[in-house]
C-alpha cells in the first residue's frame, strides 16, 4: 500500500473484459437530480477501445475520459 500526496485512490474491485475493437466503459459516478427533477451523473467516465494487432503480440489501446462536474447557477 503506498500514497501519493494529493492523489486520491477509491477501492473499487473493476475488470473489464472486452473483445478486440469492442468499446468498453467504466463509471464511478453519483446519481443526481436537478431542481426541475431532470437526472444526471457527477464523475469520472473513461471509453476504451483495444485493438489487438494481427500478430497478437500488441494491443492499441485508444482512451477518452470525461468528467462530468456539478456547477452552481446563479440566481437571477
Amino acid at each position: 500500500d503506498y500514497k501519493v500526496t494529493g492523489v486520491q485512490t477509491c477501492a473499487l474491485p473493476i475488470c473489464v473484459t472486452t473483445r478486440s475493437g469492442v468499446q468498453a466503459q467504466i463509471q464511478a459516478v453519483d446519481n443526481k437530480t436537478s431542481p426541475a427533477g431532470e437526472k444526471y451523473t457527477v464523475g469520472p467516465v473513461i471509453d476504451f477501445i483495444p485493438t489487438i494487432s494481427t500478430d497478437g503480440e500488441t494491443v492499441d489501446l485508444r482512451m477518452v475520459s470525461t468528467l462530468n462536474y456539478e456547477t452552481s447557477v446563479a440566481a437571477k
